[in-house]
């Protein structure tokens, strides 16, 4: 199964092939509830149907506030199913210039079990 979405200037472009799944681009678009909401959806479908490992790599170069709230919601999922049993890993990759973006993922990582590599490239 591979599913695509292209990024737009204020949405990231996601990607979902196999046992990955990518979020790379800005994150500000104008109803980050319902963006979020649609590639939990996806997100859902296809963790129902693939018990394999899973990981998911996040590329952002920039997150408004309310999109990070939704792309914590998409996370405590994928950590609800991690407690079940599925094995998920999430990769937060940053440029190593930008200390906002390291430090939103050293935040999520802290708030959460759901193991989370913070990655500088």
């Amino acid at each position: 199964m591979s599913i695509q979405i292209e990024g737009t200037k204020k949405t990231p472009a996601f990607k979902l092939e196999g046992n990955i799944m990518e979020l790379s681009g800005r994150s500000i678009p104008e109803d980050a509830i319902e963006y979020y909401a649609e590639i939990t959806n996806l997100l859902k479908k296809h963790l129902q149907e693939h018990g394999d490992k899973f990981i998911v790599n996040l590329r952002l170069d920039y997150i408004n506030s309310a999109s990070k709230k939704s792309l914590m919601q998409m996370i405590k999922y994928l950590e609800k199913v991690s407690q079940s049993g599925q094995q998920i890993v999430v990769n937060w990759y940053y440029d190593q210039t930008d200390e906002d973006m390291r430090e939103s993922g050293e935040d999520l990582k802290a708030m959460l079990t759901l193991p989370i590599n913070v990655l500088g490239n």
